[in-house]
């Protein structure tokens, strides 16, 4: 996942996954997230 867009309210990402080749862009992460565990790393 690559954070794409930012708004004051959320973070968008955009990423690949999944067997079925799903390519998701600009997916709002509270829904990506939703029962999940992630890691946010920042890179400067």
């Amino acid at each position: 996942m690559v954070v794409t867009k930012k708004t004051a309210s959320e973070v968008y990402v955009t990423y690949h996954s999944g067997p079925d080749n799903l390519d998701f862009e600009d997916k709002a992460l509270a829904d990506v997230a939703a029962n999940k565990n992630l890691w946010l790393l920042k890179f400067e």
